[in-house]
């Protein structure tokens, strides 16, 4: 154990380094998790609970003013409770544009926010649409406020969001990632359904062998116990000024990893109670999910009336902050436009 007054020099031959700093008032407040690199600093007002475990080479020094570990190892895992952590809550705001007869609710991904939808909100709006975009609960603020949801809360947000646009003469559903499959469930179970859903890089399989390891863990406890937050060091957007501008979430509770899971699996298993048209669309240089995930999802839509597919050849996996919006746009607004009135077979 490495407290805040300890010299480090004395342990730079260690292999694993644990610190724990907690209910540390004015004095420390938790900076950045970026690729292995912790910075600590003095701003005054903050407790801060830090629990890290780095593999680690070099140690730089430790003092009150400042504590700075650098490491050319990994973060293996993070505990943090640390308001200076928080997004900026107008930028990752939920909002509803546009005064149209029929409408379009917007769904982010997971960890993400409404901030990644407000292009397509915009272009959607313009386009004659009312479009709602809700924040999901947990999402757009801290990485404190995800341990305290679960995917029943996403589901019922979305439900609850859906419901509120029922007097609209149409209304549809956009979800991009874990949002693509609150939409297909929607789809599926909501009454009345929606008369279409949109599937931006639908998050049926991930990418890496990373994320099929953990999910063939997933019962076992102690992956939560040995690496309770996974460390995000950016977005998956291939627009520069868009990737620069994008609100990210530092880490995340590696708890909610089994709620997306069994999303997938909710989302897996409702497919053939589909009843809707679906368009579905994919980045060939997504590096997040999988496109075969999305094929598969795309043949188990077996009653759906009809069944579109978009395959982008640029942008990557935040489709609508990226290079294939123009495109995105105009395949969705015709795809809403030919869909009928009465597509919505469970109303």
């Amino acid at each position: 154990m490495l407290g805040v007054c300890d010299d480090a020099r004395s342990n730079l031959g260690l292999g694993l380094l644990r610190l724990h700093v907690d209910e540390v008032n004015r004095e420390f407040s938790f900076g950045v998790v970026h690729q292995g690199h912790v910075d600590v600093m003095a701003v005054g007002n903050v407790v801060v609970e830090l629990d890290l475990e780095l593999n680690f080479r070099s140690l730089g020094v430790l003092s009150h003013e400042k504590v700075h570990i650098a490491t050319d190892g990994r973060l293996l895992g993070c505990f943090v409770s640390v308001r200076a952590l928080a997004l900026d809550p107008e930028k990752t705001a939920p909002f509803e544009l546009g005064e149209g007869s029929e409408a379009c609710l917007l769904l982010h991904g997971f960890t993400g926010s409404p901030w990644d939808m407000r292009p397509l909100g915009e272009a959607l709006s313009a386009r004659g649409y009312h479009v709602r975009a809700i924040r999901l609960p947990g999402h757009g603020s801290t990485p404190e406020a995800l341990e305290r949801v679960t995917y029943r809360d996403w589901e019922a947000a979305a439900e609850d969001a859906l419901w509120g646009l029922r007097t609209f003469r149409r209304v549809f559903v956009a979800g991009l990632s874990m949002g693509g499959l609150l939409g297909l469930i929607l789809a599926a179970r909501h009454r009345p359904p929606p008369h279409g859903v949109v599937l931006l890089a639908p998050a049926m399989s991930f990418r890496g062998a990373g994320m099929w390891a953990l999910r063939k863990l997933r019962d076992l406890p102690i992956l939560d116990l040995l690496r309770p937050y996974v460390a995000k060091t950016g977005t998956d957007i291939e627009d520069p000024i868009a990737r620069a501008e994008a609100p990210v979430l530092p880490c995340f509770p590696t708890a909610r990893l089994h709620d997306v899971w069994t999303l997938q699996d909710r989302a897996r298993a409702v497919l053939p109670s589909v009843r809707v048209p679906v368009l579905v669309v994919v980045a060939r240089q997504d590096h997040v999910v999988a496109a075969r995930g999305a094929r598969q999802l795309a043949r188990g839509l077996k009653h759906a009336p009809q069944v579109e597919w978009l395959e982008l050849s640029e942008g990557f996996h935040i489709i609508p902050r990226d290079r294939g919006l123009p495109t995105v746009t105009e395949k969705i607004v015709a795809f809403l436009r030919q869909v009928p009135i009465e597509s919505s077979a469970g109303s």
